[in-house]
Order: structure tokens, then sequence, then C-alpha cells
């Protein structure tokens, strides 16, 4: 039944509309992603992690929103690094944390701004 509910909600709406919310979601998404790394950034600063006993701010990181340490290690990345372009581009929704950090690391590597254009 829910199979047939599905494809009937689906035939209903544009396949462009259905990709539109989906897109839009994702923007919505890293905004709220950006939201968190100035957060971080603040959080980071105050030391928190070894107020509470924390080994590391990753590990509070990843404790606190639930998240892997991969994800956690991530968002520190894109926190720590306070680039200013990177962080338009993800406050706008135009890339989300996993090209946040790419272009953070090509950025640590001496790439020029064309480079990072260019990767996305």
């Amino acid at each position: 039944m829910f199979i047939v509910q599905m494809f009937a909600t689906t035939t209903t709406r544009s396949i462009d509309s259905l990709e539109q919310e989906l897109l839009a979601c994702q923007a919505d998404k890293t905004r709220l992603v950006f939201r968190q790394v100035e957060l971080l950034r603040h959080l980071d600063v105050a030391q928190v992690a070894a107020a509470d006993g924390c080994r590391t701010m990753i590990d509070w990181v990843a404790s606190r929103l639930d998240v892997s340490r991969r994800i956690a290690k991530d968002l520190l990345v894109v926190a720590r690094a306070e680039n200013a372009e990177v962080d338009r581009m993800l406050e706008s929704g135009v890339v989300g944390l996993e090209r946040a950090v790419a272009l953070i690391r090509l950025v640590n590597t001496g790439a020029s701004l064309e480079l990072m254009e260019a990767s996305r």
C-alpha cells in the first residue's frame, strides 16, 4: 500500500519540483551546518572539551552532536580555518560540509582562488 501511495504522490508533482525541493533542503542543511561551525568556533576558544573532561574537541563534538568522529573533525576543520570565502559558500548553501573541508585543504596547500573555483 505504501509503495502505491508513494508512487501516486510522485506522479502528482513534477520531477523538477521534487528535485528543487530536495536541493532546497540541502541548502537549508548547509546553512545550519554553517551555524554549527560558528558556534563551534566560540566553544573551541572556550575550551569546553577540557572543561567537560573530554580528551579532545573532536571527542566533545562527536558526543554532543551524536555524529561520527569524522564529521566532528570536518566541522572543526572548517571552524578552525576561519576562511571567509568558504564560510560564505557554506552559509549561502552553495557547498556542503564535505566540499568546504576539501576547499580548506586546497587553501592549506597553497591553492589559488581560481583553483578553488575550478574545483567546484
